[in-house]
């Protein structure tokens, strides 16, 4: 199941299994059907990101998958939806720049 895109459904349930009901990310991610590894990450990413789990449902599937591979590309340029935009942390907090 290598880079297979998962859908961003499955990313909010994830999180709201993981930090919510307080279920391992290994067993969250068996219940939604998505790779541990790649459970793991997101959890990981989410925690680093400092939000909290209620600001999830109001972001968008783009701001949620920002979100997620921010860590990995932190001062790099990515194209993402035919925009170019560039990664930077402030504080701790991935910021965008288009």
């Amino acid at each position: 199941m290598a880079n297979k895109r998962i859908i961003m459904r499955k990313v909010r349930e994830l999180l709201r299994l993981r930090f919510e009901k307080n279920i391992s990310a290994r067993k969250a991610a068996k219940i939604i059907g998505i790779g541990k590894i790649a459970a793991s990450q997101y959890v990981s990413d989410f925690k680093a990101s400092g939000l909290k789990l209620s600001a999830v449902p109001a972001m968008s599937d783009s701001e949620l998958l920002v979100l997620s591979t921010a860590r990995k590309n932190q001062g790099s340029y990515v194209i993402k939806s035919f925009l170019l935009i560039k990664i930077v942390f402030i504080c701790n907090i991935p910021v965008l720049i288009f």
